[in-house]
């Protein structure tokens, strides 16, 4: 029966280990999207795969949501920062983003095209409609259903129901036509929705062909050498 216990403790504290011992999930690794020339500008979206009430009037509020939903995903070795797709009363979503007026592109996270630029013109993020849902979450899984607050209107100014307010605007991550995706209706911000976070300013990190060209080279001089330093030893 001694026996019988002891392999039974040594049992359990093994056990412990290996559940103390598996490591977080992995976070997100981010691919350049294709097509993008070396050192080009561009950003990502995404949809929230948590979901947040809207009473807070600060910004920084829904900035740490978006940024814990993430889950320290990188680009290029590097932890990115995402910033809500969000208008309170002193900020606009356009601005809370940044960029606003460039022609930095915007992408899902498997490289698909949301926007050009981030202008109100032709195929731009503020421009009111876009080519494709924004309903892809962080790991690529899909959410074609999510209520979004926003607190913004197409062009990503301020909404007269803004994050803070009683009742907030939100959108839609299923639709793409007019304005839709962002501004679609109302509702209580005690209530739970989704949203949209746009990273930072990213640079494509491909190096150009010739880097490549020169670092074959440099290994086949390598190469060659230690083979001629065989033959005469």
């Amino acid at each position: 029966m001694k026996k019988r216990n002891q392999c039974l403790v040594a049992l359990a504290t093994l056990t412990l280990v290996f559940f103390c011992t598996i490591p977080a999930m992995a976070a997100v690794v981010l691919s350049t999207p294709t097509g993008l020339a070396p050192g080009a500008k561009f950003r990502y979206i995404f949809l929230t795969s948590g979901t947040t009430t809207a009473t807070s009037t600060d910004i920084a509020t829904y900035n740490s949501f978006v940024n814990l939903n993430a889950d320290s995903s990188t680009y290029n070795g590097k932890v990115v920062t995402w910033a809500a797709v969000g208008s309170t009363a002193t900020v606009s979503a356009r601005d809370n983003v940044g960029g606003y007026g460039t022609s930095v592109p915007v992408y899902l996270v498997d490289g698909t095209i949301v926007a050009d630029n981030l202008t109100t013109g032709s195929k731009g993020l503020w421009s009111g409609t876009l080519p494709v849902k924004i309903d892809m979450h962080i790991d690529k899984t899909i959410d074609a259903t999510a209520q979004v607050f926003t607190g913004s209107s197409a062009d990503g100014t301020i909404n007269s129901l803004k994050l803070g307010d009683a009742r907030v605007t939100f959108g839609y991550s299923d639709s793409i036509n007019s304005d839709y995706w962002i501004t679609h209706t109302n509702k209580l911000a005690t209530t739970a929705s989704y949203m949209y976070a746009v990273s930072q300013e990213l640079t494509n990190s491909v190096p150009e062909p010739s880097t490549y060209i020169l670092l074959s080279i440099a290994l086949g001089v390598v190469g060659f050498a230690r083979m001629k330093m065989k033959k005469t030893a």
